[in-house]
């Protein structure tokens, strides 16, 4: 078993997505049951996005992928050419994933030193009813390959974009600069406008996510940004994601480092005119901050070599590419924040300002940031996307970034 699942009684299937109902069965049989009548396959393909690859822990990763009608969701997976392949799926209160578009299964026991490769499986339904189901077509396969993780226990790579804003064009031009391997990807915040509905966020979120999956060969972590938690559909955002323990905030361990994902939520007031009463981000940041509190108390966070916090809003910091300096104004992220000031952090990853660079520590913020850059918008025409990538070994941390023309803009040791 490892390190995730320890200092609680909940099994460990059900604790990895944080609910008592929803959990995944892994290296069983996968009998089936007998198959009704099949009809047609659907007209359009059935895989509407890729899978991409979500980090739960070194040791665990999410698959979730959607298709163009409801459908079954299964994986099978394996870490050498030659073994026989493992299974998995999503079931809920003794249902497996099935009428649905949006699927998603989870791979326990990896072993982050080796590849990984997985078959997502689908198949149309056309009819489910009691006793009877009947199929659209046979199941269809997408095949994948991930690399290693964690290939050297005391070294690792991870990259992080921020402030796409739906601009889909972004991304092969950012994927340019990444060299593989790459532990993970973090998408920290504001990769799309807002959550208008299920077929938007397929488009600008999930279907890059599988695309990004595929040419990194390497997990992401999504980290929500402000623009996410906007419009009605960002209540079913996490319909579409695989969660460690069902929140959008978490924690790994990969060697001898400890990453800190934060969910810093939205940058506007609670009472704000523009929410009409429908958020309640002070008492959810609340929540975190006690969470946070706990987790750099512990043995996993004070004994690490290093203390990587990823979040979307950044700290306080002196200047920004105008000169001036940044203050997260809400009273709930300056509570959040002032937790770090004596836990030691090593380096804070944000995005959010749009401008990119690097902040050395100050009396304020005992602690470096490094800022991703965002998309250019028409109050900040002078912004450009960045790739940062985060090399991390027992020497210390390398930090550089390029911005989308190609300019290595930072190339900074911690």
């Amino acid at each position: 078993q490892s390190s995730f699942a320890k200092g609680g009684d909940v099994n460990r299937r059900e604790f990895l997505m944080g609910t008592l109902s929803a959990t995944v069965v892994a290296g069983a049989s996968g009998a089936k049951g007998a198959e009704q009548t099949s009809t047609a396959k659907p007209a359009e393909p059935l895989f509407a996005t890729k899978p991409h690859a979500q980090l739960m822990a070194p040791d665990v990763v999410a698959l979730a992928w959607e298709t163009s009608v409801e459908a079954t969701g299964r994986v099978t997976w394996r870490q050498d050419e030659n073994a026989a392949w493992r299974e998995g799926w999503w079931e809920t209160d003794g249902l497996k994933d099935a009428n649905d578009t949006k699927h998603r299964s989870v791979l326990e026991g990896v072993d982050p030193s080796k590849p990984i490769w997985f078959r997502a499986h689908s198949r149309a339904i056309a009819e489910n009813k009691a006793y009877w189901v009947k199929y659209a077509g046979e199941e269809e396969t997408y095949e994948g390959r991930l690399d290693p993780f964690l290939p050297d226990p005391t070294a690792f790579s991870f990259a992080m974009v921020n402030d796409i804003h739906a601009h889909l064009g972004t991304y092969p031009k950012l994927l340019a600069f990444l060299e593989r391997p790459v532990a993970f990807t973090a998408f920290a915040g504001d990769i799309i406008r807002e959550s208008w509905s299920a077929d938007y966020v397929r488009q600008k979120l999930i279907a890059p996510l599988g695309d990004w999956t595929e040419a990194s060969r390497a997990p992401i972590w999504y980290v929500r940004g402000n623009h996410e938690t906007r419009a009605g559909y960002a209540r079913h955002l996490r319909d579409h994601l695989a969660l460690q323990h069902g929140h959008y905030y978490g924690a790994v361990t990969f060697g001898e480092t400890r990453i800190v994902f934060l969910d810093t939520g939205e940058d506007k007031e609670d009472s704000h005119r523009e929410y009409f009463g429908t958020v309640a981000f002070d008492h959810y940041l609340a929540r975190q901050t006690d969470w946070l509190k706990r987790e750099v108390a512990s043995d996993a966070w004070t004994q690490a070599r290093h203390r990587i916090v990823i979040g979307h809003i950044p700290p306080f910091v002196r200047k920004t590419g105008n000169g001036q300096s940044f203050d997260p104004f809400q009273p709930r992220l300056r509570t959040l924040f002032k937790v770090l000031e004596t836990a030691k952090v090593s380096l804070f990853c944000a995005g959010h300002l749009h401008r990119s660079g690097y902040e050395a520590p100050i009396p304020e913020r005992p602690y470096p940031i490094i800022i991703g850059g965002g998309q250019a918008t028409d109050k900040i025409a002078w912004a450009q996307p960045t790739l940062t990538r985060v090399d991390v070994s027992a020497k210390g941390l390398r930090i550089r970034q390029w911005r989308i023309d190609g300019t290595l803009q930072l190339d900074q040791r911690l």
